[in-house]
């Protein structure tokens, strides 16, 4: 267990919880957060008329790392869900 940490007993057998905890701080967090809102500022948003859709244009690279952010986020907050019912049923 990393110092600084909390980890909760009831969900010792997910072991994910603390993998998660052990590779991810906080400040990893935003970062990848302030590189999501970076590639929203490069994005080319298209209006659409009546018979067409709106666009969006981007870089290949920022596809793929919105994805890996993406991906990272769905896991934590898979986890928040995991010790939130953990918590609302001791």
């Amino acid at each position: 267990q990393k110092e600084g940490t909390t980890f909760l007993p009831e969900l010792a057998h997910h072991g994910r919880v603390a993998s998660l905890t052990d590779q991810v701080s906080e400040l990893e967090i935003k970062t990848l957060y302030e590189q999501g809102v970076l590639i929203k500022e490069r994005m080319k948003f298209t209006q659409g008329s009546w018979l067409t859709k709106p666009r969006v244009k981007l870089y290949q690279i920022d596809l793929e790392q919105l994805e890996r952010i993406g991906t990272l986020f769905d896991l934590l907050q898979t986890e928040n869900r995991l010790i939130e019912v953990a918590l609302a049923h001791p």
